[in-house]
């Protein structure tokens, strides 16, 4: 029972690692797409989309 704390600490750095690799991916994916777009504001409104942020409360 002791080492439940232990093991849950792991499992919990794990998954928190494979969340920000995941949108440490997603940021490159789309810095790499950005070229094609016309100005700053275009690729900041696809990163809200990308992340599912709502534009109108910012």
């Amino acid at each position: 029972m002791a080492f439940f704390g232990i093991i849950f600490s792991i499992f919990s750095e794990i998954w928190g690692k494979f969340s920000s690799e995941g949108c440490n991916n997603k940021i490159k994916v789309l810095k790499r797409n950005a070229y094609s777009y016309r100005n700053f504001k275009r690729f900041a409104t696809a990163f809200y989309i990308c992340f599912s942020i709502n534009i109108s409360i910012l």
